[in-house]
């Protein structure tokens, strides 16, 4: 059973009337205790993609499944149940 999932994330800045996305399509899952490592080049969504896991930025799309909540869609009620 997955402990991560992300299922169609799509990050997507917007920089006047340019749209620059980050990450597109992006699918895969985590197993709890597997070992995964990101690679890529500069630039290409790297950073991005480990923020939107942390619940540190909000994707632009998809699903991201943490525990079997998926934080993407209830991200404020999940992180005050952190806190509390």
């Amino acid at each position: 059973m997955a402990y991560i999932e992300l299922k169609n994330n799509t990050q997507i800045y917007q920089s006047g009337d340019t749209q620059i996305h980050a990450n597109k399509d992006i699918t895969f899952s985590v197993a709890k205790g597997e070992l995964v490592i990101i690679l890529g080049s500069s630039g290409a969504g790297k950073s991005t993609l480990l923020n939107i896991l942390g619940g540190m930025e909000p994707n632009s799309s998809g699903d991201v499944i943490v525990a079997g909540k998926n934080i993407a869609s209830d991200k404020k009620s999940l992180l005050l149940s952190l806190v509390f």
